[in-house]
């Protein structure tokens, strides 16, 4: 049975959108270079792989679900590390999208990539 090893997101500049998800998540750098970075946790869950890739390089339609205890919590914490909310208010509060009964917040990494923040299940 094959199990996922890496989740892989390409990436402009590796170390610092590197550096973003492993305050994210609190994954540790173990692996780190100008073209890679490796995210790894002390849990059984796949790393994190970010690799190089040029201005011309196509986004991939995957992005990473993040569950937290408290997600408004979460989505400030993130914000304040780089991450962008994708849907704002008028007043200025990151928008919602409903899904399978989870409330999830919309954002981007530094780079761009679309995650999502929801409830813990």
């Amino acid at each position: 049975m094959a199990r996922i090893f890496n989740v892989t997101i390409g990436a402009r500049d590796p170390i610092a959108l590197g550096r973003f998800w492993s305050h994210a998540l609190a994954f540790e750098v173990v692996a780190e270079n100008a073209d890679l970075v490796r995210l790894a946790s002390n849990s059984d869950v796949p790393d994190v792989l970010l690799l190089r890739v040029d201005e011309a390089a196509v986004s991939s339609a995957l992005h990473l679900d993040l569950a937290a205890a408290d997600p408004e919590a979460e989505v400030v914490r993130l914000v304040a590390l780089g991450a962008h909310p994708v849907d704002v208010a008028a007043d200025g509060r990151t928008l919602t999208r409903e899904a399978n009964g989870i409330t999830w917040f919309v954002l981007t990494d530094p780079e761009g990539n679309v995650f999502c923040v929801g409830s813990e299940p």
